[in-house]
């Protein structure tokens, strides 16, 4: 009994390691994997095709990488020079989603000017494209999420609400880890005119779409008469992974006045929509007579909780204090989490916000959002930094104008007329952010300790190879990466909940690369390894593991 025991430890110490040895290579701290690289030849083409250039990549939460890469070589002309990959698919090898030019599944028409993709939780893409059909060009949204490929889910021209209402249009989708999508649309069709001829739509699959709300409908939560409706009715939807959706929405009736147009709504995940604020409601935790004045489209997590920017009005209020992040977060309902006219963390008294950007929420609650800094010792209007809620509320800085920045030469601080981009912020609360040197660009995130880490900076050599053996190192030109998402809200991410990157690069030699980054990720490789060092030596000592 204790030899087959031993044997069923030996077992499962071999599937420990092996587990174990496939995170170390996904996970080895200071490794860049190097995912796409112009001059190679595009996976599942032709060994005559290369890549040219990328597009921006998406990450998800199991470190799968997706992009837009532009083709180069035999038979490659205007028609067919740009194709959709993911990691998604083929045990996480590389592989060809669309390519423009080529037949879409289950659909006759053609992938014209594709757009970049997003990735849900298991790996399938979903995208929006031009379509052409002999001598007609429209719009689809393409999703893999039925298991078969890319198919087209929503077309120009097709039905969109019952018999005789079809799309027309569509905004940027978001596409969440179990591959729902939600968009908003132009309608065409019968009874549709320019008081109703917008709406949110949800759902995966072809004519399975629900409505989550159209230009026209009565709005929730508002005096009878009040309905969605005005120019540019809806700000982009966000969608969590049990489906909920958010949005922001214009608002007409006969009660409705300049000052009071606007307001935030969330869709159940099985329908029914109710009003979360609206313009003219008092605004919380500030005083008697001040109300909100305008609201930013909300950011979400999975819990259901909001997080937006809002203009305040009323008693008080002027121009030195009229902005405020709010949130739901913490867990007790819609409090301020800071407002413009208060010092900012983590700077001198007398550094006070000035204006305030959209936050992101991340699944902990927490929120993470960029600002401009005003008062003494802040130096010009543009100054500026990144800040974010810790996980006990406590808002704190991350970086700002002035601070040295992490892994660059003496002297190298953030700074410029815009020092920094939108963050994006994860369920571990490491944030990851664009920052603007006085000596060029990085890329910058947070480790475990909630230190600054810099993973690339333009005129810095990267190494492309994955070969410790033969480096090929390349000086950097520009780097981007997706931000502002707190990766519970549908939208694109190049920085995922286990602390890994992804981001392109080009170099000054005018080639680029498609790249993952696992410096920041959790756990850390380290701790791995000497995990399952630690359970080996005890398997082969059980002696040791007593005291």
């Amino acid at each position: 009994m204790r030899f087959h025991c031993f044997r069923s430890s030996l077992f499962t110490l071999t599937l420990g390691l092996s587990v174990a040895f496939y995170t170390f290579q996904v996970f080895a701290s200071g490794v860049l994997k190097t995912v796409a690289l112009t001059g190679v030849a595009a996976p599942e083409i032709s060994p005559s095709v290369v890549f040219s250039d990328f597009g921006i990549p998406v990450l998800n939460r199991s470190g799968q990488t997706a992009f837009v890469g532009m083709l180069l070589g035999t038979e490659v002309d205007g028609t067919n020079d740009s194709a959709i990959f993911s990691e998604g698919k083929n045990g996480n090898r590389l592989g060809l989603v669309a390519r423009e030019g080529e037949a879409a599944v289950g659909a006759e028409v053609h992938f014209l000017n594709l757009g970049d993709p997003l990735l849900d939780g298991s790996g399938n893409t979903a995208f929006f494209s031009q379509l052409q059909e002999g001598g007609s060009i429209d719009r689809g949204i393409f999703s893999e999420g039925n298991g078969i490929g890319p198919t087209l889910v929503a077309r120009s021209g097709d039905a969109a609400l019952g018999a005789g209402v079809n799309f027309s249009g569509f905004g940027d989708p978001v596409f969440n880890s179990s591959g729902l999508l939600a968009f908003t649309n132009m309608l065409r069709g019968a009874g549709v005119n320019n008081r109703n001829d917008l709406a949110i739509l949800r759902g995966r699959e072809k004519n399975a779409f629900a409505l989550v709300a159209r230009e026209g409908d009565a709005a929730p939560g508002t005096p009878t008469g009040v309905s969605f409706g005005g120019q540019f009715t809806f700000g982009d939807p966000v969608l969590n992974s049990r489906g909920q959706t958010a949005f922001l929405s214009r608002l007409v009736g006969a009660e409705i006045g300049n000052s009071f147009n606007r307001g935030l709504f969330l869709a159940g995940s099985n329908g029914g929509l109710e009003l979360l604020v609206r313009v003219g409601d008092p605004a919380p935790d500030t005083g008697t007579g001040i109300t909100f004045g305008s609201v930013s489209n909300p950011a979400i997590n999975d819990n259901g909780l909001t997080a937006f920017q809002a203009r305040l009005t009323g008693t008080g209020v002027d121009g030195t204090n009229q902005y405020a992040i709010y949130s739901e977060g913490g867990g007790n309902g819609l409090a301020l989490v800071t407002r413009t006219g208060d010092q900012a963390p983590g700077t001198n008294t007398g550094v006070n916000f000035r204006f305030l950007n959209s936050p992101v929420i991340n699944g902990s609650g927490q929120a993470a959002f960029r600002a401009s800094l005003t008062g003494v010792g802040s130096g010009s209007l543009s100054k500026s930094g990144i800040f974010k809620e810790n996980p006990d509320g406590i808002l704190v800085k991350v970086a700002r104008d002035g601070d040295i920045a992490p892994g660059t030469n003496a002297g190298i601080t953030f700074g410029g007329r815009a020092a920094f981009g939108d963050p994006v912020l994860n369920s571990k609360g490491q944030t990851a952010f664009m920052g603007f040197l006085n000596g060029g660009r990085g890329i910058f995130a947070e480790d475990a300790k909630g230190m600054l880490q810099l993973i690339a900076r333009t005129g810095q050599l990267l190494d492309v190879s994955d070969d410790p053996l033969t480096p090929d190192f390349r000086t950097v030109n520009d780097l981007k990466f997706f931000t502002g998402s707190g990766n519970e809200d549908g939208r694109r991410s190049g920085f995922n909940n286990l602390g890994q990157l992804a981001f392109f690069a080009s170099f000054t030699d005018g080639s680029s690369g498609i790249f993952l980054s696992n410096l920041v990720a959790i756990p850390e490789p380290a701790t791995v390894i000497m995990l399952v060092m630690g359970t080996v030596f005890i398997l082969v000592h059980p002696r040791m593991s007593k005291s």
